[in-house]
C-alpha cells in the first residue's frame, strides 16, 4: 500500500477491517487496485456491514433492457405504456425512464488526520499546527480548516485557583518568585528563586531552630529552595522537589517548557507535567 502513498491511519483502518473489504483487493497479491477505487470500495462496504450513515447519493442504478420494438406483423410493437419510437437511431420502445443522477459516496464532513504538534512560524510570528484531509484522492472533500494558529503559547497556563493553592500550600508558606518571564517564541517559562535564608526551607525536615530572627537547619537537614507542584494526573496531591542548596552557588532559576504535543508545561528537572506549582517555606517569614 505504500506505493500508493496511503496515509498511515488509512493503512491501520485497512488492516483492522480487511475481513470485511476483501472485494477491495486483488486475490493475487492483496494490493490495492487504485487508491481511489479502494477508498470508495471501503466506504460502500463499511456502510453495508456496519450501517454507517455517512454517505449520501444513490446505491443503485437503473438500466433499461429488452427495449427493442417487436417486428411486424406483431399485434403490438411495444408493451403498454411504451410506444415505438426512434431512440439513438434505432426503433425502441420508449420513452426511457429518466436516468437518476449519479452522485459520489463521500463521508459527511470528510475524514481528517490528527492535528500535528504546534510549531512557531517565524514568517507569521504565530504558533501553527496542520492536519490533512485523507479523502481528497478519492474525489471527496473535508469541512473545516487544515491550518490552526495561535498568537500566544498554546500550553495551558498554570492553575492558580484558591482551591488548588490550598492543596499545594498545606502546612507551608508561599514564597514569591522574582523576574518571572515566558519566552513568546519558545514558550519556556523561567523564574528566579530567592536564596535569602529566610525563604529557604529545611529539606526533608519539619522543624527549625530560630535564634534572633535567623533560620538554621537542624543537624542532618539541608537549607534549600524548594517547590511543590501538582500534576494533571493527581489533582489531590503534590510532589516536593529541592531546586538548589541556598548556601552553595548554583542555578537560582526554575524553568518549565511547553510540551507542544500534550499542551501542558513540563518541569525541566524531570520532565513531569505541571498543572500548578509554588515555591514554599516551612517556616513563617
Amino acid at each position: 500500500m505504500e506505493e500508493f502513498g496511503v496515509n498511515g491511519q488509512l493503512q491501520k483502518l485497512v488492516r483492522l477491517l480487511v475481513d470485511h473489504v476483501q472485494n477491495c483487493f486483488t486475490p493475487e497479491n492483496v494490493s490495492l487496485r487504485t487508491l481511489k477505487d479502494a477508498i470508495v470500495c471501503m466506504f460502500i462496504i463499511l456502510s453495508e456491514q456496519f450501517h454507517i450513515r455517512n454517505c449520501s447519493g444513490n446505491n443503485s442504478r437503473y438500466y433499461p433492457c429488452n427495449s427493442a420494438s417487436c417486428v411486424y406483423p406483431a399485434q403490438r410493437s411495444c408493451c403498454i405504456p411504451y410506444v415505438s419510437m426512434v431512440i439513438n437511431g434505432t426503433m425502441q420502445c420508449g420513452p426511457f425512464p429518466k436516468e437518476a443522477s449519479v452522485t459520489s459516496c463521500c463521508p459527511i464532513g470528510g475524514i481528517w488526520s490528527e492535528w500535528s504538534s504546534y510549531a512557531y512560524n517565524t514568517t507569521i510570528q504565530m504558533f501553527e499546527r496542520t492536519r490533512k484531509c485523507l479523502v481528497t484522492e478519492a474525489g471527496c472533500s473535508c469541512v473545516g480548516d487544515s491550518v490552526s494558529t495561535m498568537t500566544a503559547c498554546p500550553c495551558k497556563p498554570f492553575n492558580s485557583s484558591a482551591t488548588i493553592r490550598s492543596i499545594i500550600l498545606q502546612g507551608v508558606w508561599n514564597v514569591p518568585v522574582k523576574n518571572a518571564s515566558l519566552d513568546p517564541s519558545t514558550c519556556i517559562y523561567e523564574a528566579e528563586l530567592d536564596d535569602d535564608v529566610k525563604y529557604c526551607t529545611s529539606w526533608k525536615r519539619e522543624f527549625y531552630s530560630i535564634n534572633f530572627g535567623d533560620v538554621f537547619p537542624l543537624p542532618g537537614a539541608g537549607l534549600s529552595a524548594t517547590i511543590r507542584y501538582m500534576t494533571p494526573q493527581d489533582l489531590t496531591g503534590f510532589v516536593e522537589d529541592r531546586v538548589f542548596n541556598c548556601s552553595q552557588p548554583g542555578s537560582k532559576y526554575i524553568r518549565m517548557y511547553c510540551d507542544f504535543d500534550s499542551l501542558t508545561y513540563r518541569y525541566y528537572r524531570n520532565n513531569a507535567e505541571v498543572y500548578a506549582w509554588s515555591v514554599i517555606s516551612k517556616v513563617a517569614y
